[in-house]
């Protein structure tokens, strides 16, 4: 690398890296930076992008080759950086593949983090990573391939968000402290288990299904503790059903929630920004908390006011 006399700001002559002629399959036998985010829903564009005709961009890729051991890598070995779309694609439509040799670029890495933000300066580049892409990136970085299509495509992090809207953990760590609202991972890792409890219940064909359903049951989870199984999988399974309990006078949580409250709520029911959500997550968490405790409410009676639901949902988990 040429090094350019200047004054130095910032001293780029430090990286290592080397750009190398490889044959399209070796590149496709990499394996994937472990933290890449899923990338099914984009091959079908990407079929259509290649299929359009070939473009010099479409040749170039990146690679990490590992200097020193770190996480579940070993010195010499190669991962990709990126492409891993077009890798999907290759390795299902061999016509597309090209005829020329790719252009690699080789970063050399040494650690995580340096890998992790040269993932991340890669892909804003090659194209605008989303909130749920950044989180299915969390899930494949823990391992974990969801049951739940709504989990699998990373569509519940405003629900994790809202759930610690107002939680302090037993440390006495308040989650909704700015320091933390660039720590997503934290939040993920304070309702990990009750997420994967939830999932593998499955929440897919849930029909009256929002962010602050889940945002309830995540909470509801935490509370009742996930050995706590039995009720609590009896309750997300109702909700997904509509199944319900009801006399004439009396319904379950979950009758309220699903019969009662959505029809009064169904043009704001997905709407997750906290300003038009927080009335409306109180009162289902206040009605799914009933079903757990097996209490019942009054059919035409009235919930709480919205002051106290507001006060049962900040303090729920305090």
């Amino acid at each position: 690398m040429t090094k350019v006399k200047k004054d130095v700001i910032m001293d780029y002559s430090k990286f290592k890296i080397n750009v190398e002629r490889w044959s399209p399959e070796r590149f496709i036998k990499l394996p994937a930076y472990y933290r890449n985010r899923y990338v099914e829903k984009r091959v079908s564009k990407m079929v259509a992008r290649l299929g359009n005709g070939p473009l010099p961009t479409q040749l170039i890729v990146a690679v990490g080759r590992v200097t020193k051991d770190f996480g579940e890598y070993k010195k010499g070995q190669y991962f990709r950086l990126d492409g891993h779309t077009r890798t999907d694609v290759w390795k299902v439509r061999e016509d597309l593949i090209p005829n020329v040799d790719l252009i690699v670029i080789v970063y050399d890495v040494n650690m995580e983090d340096y890998a992790w933000d040269i993932y991340k300066d890669i892909d804003s580049q090659e194209s605008v990573e989303t909130s749920s892409d950044k989180v299915t990136g969390l899930l494949r970085e823990r391992k974990y391939n969801p049951r739940s299509k709504r989990i699998k495509d990373g569509k519940f992090k405003t629900a994790v968000v809202n759930a610690c809207r107002h939680l302090h953990t037993p440390d006495g760590v308040y989650l909704n402290d700015k320091s933390y609202n660039n720590k997503f991972h934290i939040k993920l890792d304070y309702f990990w288990n009750e997420l994967l409890t939830i999932d593998n219940i499955g929440i897919d064909s849930m029909e009256r299904y929002s962010g602050n359903v889940l945002t309830a049951f995540l909470m509801v989870c935490k509370k009742y503790g996930v050995k706590k199984s039995e009720r609590y999988k009896e309750m997300v399974e109702n909700y997904r059903e509509g199944t319900s309990e009801y006399t004439f006078n009396e319904v379950d949580g979950i009758h309220y929630v699903y019969n009662i409250l959505y029809p009064k709520q169904k043009d704001n029911w997905t709407q997750t920004g906290y300003s038009n959500s927080e009335i409306l997550i109180s009162k289902i968490l206040y009605c799914f908390d009933k079903f757990m405790k097996d209490e019942t409410i009054t059919k035409k009676g009235k919930l709480p006011s919205d002051d106290k639901l507001v006060d049962f949902y900040k303090t729920y988990l305090n």
